[in-house]
């Protein structure tokens, strides 16, 4: 009869054993735990033309030009990394009057990007590479405020800008 207890005692030690094992196992190895990112872009999500613009230096652009203000938030349960891109217009997609021959050539424009508060970059608009402006990443729950302004160049004052316009969105795609 003792064999009986001491077997039945065995087994079911043996049995949770198993048990607490494989949880434990699972838990630590095997769980998978989806996670996701879920990007909210705030922005006037408008085109935004340059229109009749002098040319003007870096200090009076930064100083003088409202920016074009984009926050990325994200709302999801993982990290994510996202791109924010320029598009260009061309004249049949804005109803302004103009036409492709008055388009200014990004080789004419200067930009700058400060991403919440601080500067990203500066330069030749042209020298944006596919018009990606800025990649990163975004942890859950938090946000990027970006500024922008883009400006005819203080040395376009020899080229033939006037009377010309540049039209362009602001895009943000999940990577």
């Amino acid at each position: 009869m003792k064999k009986w207890i001491f077997t039945i005692i065995g087994g079911v030690v043996l049995i949770g054993f198993v048990i607490i094992t494989s949880i434990a196992w699972y838990h630590f190895f095997a769980k998978e735990e989806v996670l996701l990112t879920n990007f909210q872009v705030f922005s006037s999500n408008s085109t935004e033309s340059i229109t009749n613009q002098v040319p003007m230096s870096d200090d009076v652009a930064i100083k003088d030009l409202p920016p074009y203000e984009v926050k990325i938030k994200n709302n999801g349960t993982g990290s994510g990394s996202y791109k924010m891109w320029l598009e260009e217009l061309n004249s049949s997609m804005v109803d302004d009057g103009c036409n492709d021959n008055q388009l200014l050539d990004k080789s004419q424009l200067r930009y700058q990007i400060t991403l919440n508060g601080v500067e990203l970059a500066i330069g030749e608009l042209s020298e944006k590479e596919n018009n990606i402006l800025d990649i990163e990443n975004l942890a859950p729950g938090e946000e990027n405020v970006y500024q922008i302004r883009i400006w005819v160049a203080e040395r376009s004052e020899q080229s033939n800008w006037w009377n010309k316009h540049f039209h362009y969105k602001i895009r943000v795609n999940s990577i």
